[in-house]
């Protein structure tokens, strides 16, 4: 008896619950396939339909876990052979990437913001405990920092952090040589804040402007979404 599970291009969308469907058989090219063959020189039967279930992913320790089952039948119809594949369960340990699990995108100006690298910090200031998301893609680099007070709901931004329990955001066009832009006005708001795994999720907007007021420039930074786990 063999079977064969192929999980191809569907990793970086799963997260834990998530119920994933495989019902398209090979021939037409799914991305989420599982194969069964009962050796002896038999045929593949395929996944039509089939479902598996992400129970764990995490990117950074490198562990993928999941249940699974589906109904492997002859995707060309050729072969009247079926099989029931049920309560299939794998742990695959693979090398783990620090800071993987962390997520960032936005849009500057219209355009596409997705960074190449995502930093985490934690901080105080002024007995306020802080996080701090610095993204870098290319010469552009942007930032937003709010306290660890903050709960699921909607806060405006700041200019600048004075008290320490203030919520900022920034955007430099190119570091070294442009100005950084303040959050004004901006807003975020928190839709998961999960303190016992240090994750939280969170999704923002902001206007980003000459702190100074001597530079007329305006970048617009709209559709910004982030996912961390505290360091």
């Amino acid at each position: 008896m063999l079977w064969v599970f192929v999980l191809t291009g569907l990793l970086v969308a799963s997260s834990t619950g998530v119920t994933l469907h495989a019902a398209i058989p090979a021939s037409e090219r799914a991305v989420l396939i599982a194969l069964y063959n009962a050796g002896n020189g038999a045929d593949n039967l395929t996944s039509n339909p089939g479902t598996i279930t992400i129970t764990e992913f995490d990117l950074e320790l490198g562990i993928l876990t999941a249940t699974f089952s589906f109904t492997g039948n002859d995707p060309l119809n050729q072969i009247p052979d079926t099989v029931e594949v049920t309560e299939g369960s794998f742990t695959v340990f693979f090398e783990g990437v620090p800071g993987a699990n962390n997520a960032f995108t936005a849009n500057v100006d219209g355009a596409s913001y997705n960074p190449d690298e995502i930093v985490i910090t934690t901080s105080i200031v002024n007995q306020y405990p802080r996080v701090t998301i610095t993204t870098t893609k290319g010469d552009q680099r942007m930032e937003l920092t709010f306290p660890l007070t903050v709960t699921v709901g909607t806060f405006d931004m700041e200019t600048e952090i004075i008290d320490g329990n203030e919520v900022v955001a920034s955007y430099t066009p190119e570091v070294g040589t442009s100005i950084t832009y303040v959050s004004s006005p901006g807003s975020l708001v928190i839709t998961n804040y999960n303190i016992a795994d240090g994750l939280i999720e969170g999704i923002f907007n902001f206007t980003g402007v000459d702190g100074s007021g001597q530079d007329p420039t305006v970048h617009q930074i709209t559709g910004g979404e982030f996912l961390i786990v505290l360091p």
